[in-house]
Order: C-alpha cells, then structure tokens, then sequence
C-alpha cells in the first residue's frame, strides 16, 4: 500500500497535467507530471483490483516515462510501488527477484530526494520508505533480503513504541508495518524458524511470534483510517495471516472524526488500545505448518 498524499488522483486536476507544444525544461516537467498522474491512476486501478496486475504494467510504462522528466521522489516512490506489486503477481523466481530490487532500489533513491525537506516531513516520508523496502525484502525470501527485512523490523521496534512510531507514521507506513510482520508470519508458518537465523536479533519475541504484532498495526489501520478496509480482502500480504476476517469482523468503523495523521496523542493512544483489545482474543496458533 502507499501513500498517495497530496499527489492522489484528482480529476479536477487532469487538465494541470496536460501535454504542452512548448518546449524546454518547463514542458518536459508538465510532460512528467502528466505521466505521474496518469501511472497513479494506473496504481489505484491495481489497488482496486488486483485480480487485473495488467495495471500495473499500465502504470510501470507512465511512471518511468515520469522518473525520466522528473527530479522529485514522487514518481520513484510511485514506479516502486509499482514493480513491488507486479512482483506479487509474478511467478517464484528471476523476475520477481528483478522486480523486488528495482523496488529497493528506487524507495532508496526516493528517500534520497527528500533530505532538504522540512525535518518533520522529511522523517516521515524516510520511515515510509525505509518501510516499504522492508516489506520488499522480505518479499525476496533470500537471505539477504531476509535479514535486511528483519533488522529493519527490530530497529523500528527498538526505536519507537507502537505510540511513538504512531505520532509519525502515515497510513501506509502503519499498514506496511503490519504487512511487514504478516510477511514473516507467513514465511515462519512456511519455513519454520529457521528463517531468523539471518537476523542477529532472531531470538527476539516481536520476530518469534509476529502474528499479533500484524493483527494490532491492521486493526489499528482500520480504526485511524476506515478506507483501508477496501484495501485489505485482496492484499496478498495479509491473505494468510489467521486472524485477519475476525478483525475486520471485531472493528467498528468510524463515519467521522480526524484520520490517523490528524490525531492528538490521547486519540493515537486510545485507539491503539482498541487495536489490542480487538486482537487480544484471536489465539495464537504456533509455527512451523507449512503453507503450501
């Protein structure tokens, strides 16, 4: 999932976008910011239906059309996303891999692009991105990108406090957060635990028994943000995690009130303890059942 923030599709903007007869450096900026919001229309396309991964070849061609023209992070973030979730629909082997590492490699050269912005902006876009190739890694399911994948989860959890990671984090940097420990459920479920002997910290229990951890940052995603229901039934990210129908069954959705960035510590607080109370019942299963 990403963030579309300021950039998601708005029709009433189409025109801003369009082609231009001039030439030079302005044109060739409207040109690519043309071919951002038309391979972002492409990204949400996917987003609604996954069943159809053409979109994303669709938004794959316009984005890096904008990578060209363009020296923002916006439609490197964009083209990342959109090879990470055609890897998703590709079969075990070089192309996904391929994929997976043009991801990589653009949320870092994303996270690059960002350093002269305001420190609060600035922080929270590096976390979405360091985030989102965290959920690449572990995608890979080779070594390397198993332990990249594990370390990232450890530091965010050494780091910050779900409440303290919470007062920073955007809608997609919470709901990858879940992804992330969804992932490593699914790969602990399929491999056992011997998955974590690439990550100097596999003995820690967040990695051990990750399950919970993903049902709180899903549950948590909902109640800050109910329009990340519509995301969740055909993310394969979360498809295998047990538990995951009996929360979107316990969570009540909000019709109103301030979404997850907009909120004040108390409300942070309060509903991340509604997160935990709505998955404190679902029991946890052990590892080592192999999903095939």
């Amino acid at each position: 999932m990403t963030e579309r923030d300021a950039q998601e599709p708005r029709p009433d903007l189409a025109w801003r976008f369009g082609w231009s007869s001039g030439r030079g450096a302005k044109a060739r900026e409207r040109a690519g910011w043309f071919h951002n919001y038309i391979g972002n229309l492409s990204l949400w396309s996917g987003y609604q239906y996954p069943e159809e991964p053409r979109f994303f070849d669709d938004a794959i061609r316009d984005l890096k059309r904008a990578v060209e023209m363009l020296s923002t992070y916006q439609p490197r973030e964009n083209l990342a996303d959109a090879y990470a979730y055609k890897a998703r629909h590709a079969s075990e082997g070089i192309e996904r891999e391929d994929l997976l590492y043009k991801a990589e490699r653009l949320y870092e050269a994303a996270s690059e692009r960002v350093r002269a912005l305001p420190e609060d902006v600035r922080d929270r876009l590096q976390l979405r991105f360091a985030v989102s190739r965290a959920v690449a890694h572990l995608l890979l399911e080779t070594p390397e990108g198993l332990s990249n994948g594990l370390e990232t989860i450890v530091t965010l959890d050494d780091q910050q406090d779900p409440p303290g990671l919470l007062s920073i984090a955007d809608r997609a940097t919470v709901y990858n957060v879940g992804s992330c420990y969804a992932l490593l459920d699914r790969l602990l479920r399929r491999y056992g635990e011997g998955v974590l002997i690439s990550s100097s910290a596999g003995e820690r229990e967040v990695l051990v028994r990750p399950r919970a951890r993903a049902l709180q940052y899903l549950a948590y995603a909902l109640i800050a943000w109910p329009d990340v229901r519509r995301f969740v039934g055909g993310d394969q990210d979360f498809q295998s995690l047990r538990g995951r129908d009996q929360v979107l069954e316990l969570v009540t959705l909000r019709s109103d009130g301030p979404s997850g960035s907009e909120s004040d510590a108390e409300t942070r607080a309060d509903w991340w303890a509604q997160a935990t109370a709505a998955t404190a019942a679902i029991e946890e299963e052990p590892h080592g059942t192999r999903d095939d």
